[in-house]
């Protein structure tokens, strides 16, 4: 199929926001949830970039366009691109920005990203975490530190740290846990991790929270197995959409 031409219905969305002068020794990033099925961007009269992609976030860094005060976000949404036909365009065709949009600030010095991974034991008894984080870049001779924590409702169960530097930006770290409360559909236990990220005195400037279960899933002889036990999925298509309001 082509992509529509002569007929393709545009949506232009204005904003104008003040940003405050703090913002401007972060990193400031425009977060927009889901537009599709495409977007551009333009902040004070500035192309800023393009996006497509109907049902995933879209992140633009904004600290080459912004000011302090009153700034004009621009944002354009057309119905139809080549990723439209890609994604189906949801089974009522309907296009706009359809998951939360906003700004957001955070240090030049950061965790970029982390991955933690779950998993038990041969009998389903003892669990591991693997973690995984990354960070931002870091110039050299500067040195930081993360703290990682692990914590039930009622308590901190574990916690290790490590130092960051410009040769050192990535760290896999594993936590062990004796007997944890397992996750399950019908009992989702959940714990705590969380991330604390130190300047060279030791203070804190980042803290990042993620909840985690201990849970193994597995297929054996053809049978998905969460913690052992063989289970049955039941699903259900999800549009978001509603009847009367879109």
């Amino acid at each position: 199929a082509e992509v529509a031409i002569e007929h393709n219905p545009t949506g232009g969305y204005r904003r104008v926001i003040d940003v405050d002068e703090n913002w401007s020794k972060k990193d400031v990033v425009l977060h927009v949830g889901a537009a599709k099925s495409n977007l551009k961007v333009w902040v004070n009269g500035n192309y800023v970039g393009y996006g497509e992609d109907g049902k995933l976030p879209q992140e633009f860094k904004l600290n080459s366009f912004l000011k302090a005060g009153k700034n004009t976000i621009v944002l354009k949404v057309m119905r139809w691109s080549d990723g439209a036909y890609l994604e189906c365009q949801d089974f009522w065709r309907m296009s706009g920005i359809t998951r939360d949009t906003y700004l957001y600030a955070r240090n030049k010095v950061h965790l970029k990203d982390f991955e933690i991974t779950p998993d038990l034991d041969e009998n389903y008894i003892n669990g591991i975490l693997n973690i995984s984080t990354s960070f931002s870049k870091i110039q050299k001779k500067e040195n930081y530190s993360l703290e990682i924590q692990l914590q039930n409702e009622e308590m901190l169960i574990q916690q290790k740290s490590f130092e960051i530097n410009s040769e050192a930006k990535s760290k896999l770290t594993q936590f062990y846990v004796e007997n944890p409360k397992k996750w399950s559909a019908e009992l989702p236990n959940l714990y705590t991790i969380n991330f604390l990220l130190k300047d060279k005195k030791g203070k804190i400037i980042e803290v990042i929270s993620q909840k985690v279960g201990f849970r193994k899933i597995e297929i054996k002889n053809g049978q998905l197995l969460v913690n052992g036990q063989p289970i049955y999925l039941k699903g259900v298509n999800r549009h978001e959409t509603d009847p009367t309001t879109g």
